[in-house]
């Protein structure tokens, strides 16, 4: 249902579609999903990229693991989003309005996610991050070397600059 111009999506829209597993809704108008994804038990991706959220949704389905939320409008990230959330395993929160204000020191730092993109976002600080986490995108924010200088990365490795450099995402070492 992408590329549509979606701007609602009514409670009752998804009633009934208990099997189903991927939901892509790019490219539409949307600002609030409300309690659409109720009873989409089987959901396990989640596809909102290029809307008009504002805030991440909240009611999200419980077996959900990707979850791609690229340009949009967030600026905030709950504290308890991925403790609610065991099986997210992919993040993609690039292209928003996302501030180190506006993330929870631990909101992150969760052992069950596998890759978390935020670059192109206004961080000036990396966010506390769980050390298994496999792919990290922080490109085109305004973190400075100085935070490495300062002891603020200091469970980084050297790897991590380079994300900040080179536009290249930091693959766990092998």
């Amino acid at each position: 249902m992408n590329h549509n111009n979606i701007s609602k999506i009514p409670v009752e829209s998804f009633h009934g579609m208990s099997n189903l597993t991927a939901l892509h809704l790019q490219v539409n108008a949307i600002e609030d999903l409300g309690n659409a994804l109720e009873g989409l038990h089987s959901l396990t991706l989640l596809d909102l990229r290029g809307n008009r959220l504002k805030k991440i949704p909240e009611s999200l389905p419980p077996m959900l693991s990707q979850l791609y939320l690229e340009y949009n409008r967030i600026s905030s990230v709950p504290a308890d989003f991925l403790s609610q959330r065991p099986e997210l395993r992919f993040v993609r929160l690039s292209h928003n309005q996302l501030t180190n204000g506006g993330i929870p020191t631990n909101a992150f730092n969760f052992s069950t996610l596998v890759e978390l993109d935020l670059s192109f976002n206004k961080l000036e600080r990396i966010p506390t991050i769980s050390t298994s986490l496999e792919n990290l995108y922080l490109q085109a924010n305004k973190i400075k070397e100085e935070f490495f200088r300062h002891g603020g990365g200091k469970c980084m490795t050297e790897n991590l600059i380079s994300v900040l450099t080179s536009s290249r995402p930091w693959k766990k070492p092998a």
